[in-house]
């Protein structure tokens, strides 16, 4: 059985908690990532929302440098 969706107040916090993650994959991904974007009810000032930062990284493709069909 599924739980019950919890809402909570729009937490003003919500964009500095993106910020941090962001930076924590840009440094993963380096140029890789393209955008990192903070999509979802959270991205939305003044939104109640469920208390989950939803994140949409857009990366180049990567190109196979071992061979073909090994990807």
């Amino acid at each position: 059985m599924v739980g019950p969706v919890i809402i909570v107040p729009y937490d003003p916090t919500w964009p500095e908690v993106f910020a941090r993650i962001r930076d924590e994959i840009a440094m993963a991904l380096g140029p890789i990532a393209r955008e990192i974007r903070h999509i979802g009810s959270t991205s939305v000032p003044g939104l109640a929302a469920k208390p989950i930062i939803d994140i949409d990284v857009v990366i180049f493709q990567v190109i196979d440098t071992i061979g073909p069909g090994t990807a």
